[in-house]
């Protein structure tokens, strides 16, 4: 497991992000929504240690996107990126993380 998977719904925000880790040592992948992740984690899950997640997307939000996540593989690092969330919303919400 040496990879990164970055979920955000605004394609230049991955694209950023992406390009801003290209030069780390680990494999960065992203995409588009909480769906998408989950299912990328259920199909590359021997390959993915950490996981950054946007708060506010549409369907499913980042703290329900990681919650599933962590049930798949509660070994992943997992990680909320957000420009709209309160401290106290995450801390209401750090038990489903």
């Amino acid at each position: 497991m040496n990879g990164l998977l970055f979920i955000d719904d605004e394609e230049g925000v991955r694209r950023s992000i992406a390009r801003a880790l290209k030069k780390e040592p680990y494999k960065t992948y992203t995409v588009r929504n909480g769906e998408e992740g989950i299912r990328f984690i259920e199909e590359h899950i021997d390959n993915i240690s950490i996981v950054i997640s946007d708060y506010k997307m549409p369907g499913l939000n980042g703290l329900e996107t990681l919650s599933s996540i962590g049930v798949i593989n509660p070994e992943i690092i997992r990680i909320i990126l957000t420009g709209y969330a309160t401290m106290e919303a995450i801390i209401i919400n750090n038990n489903i993380i």
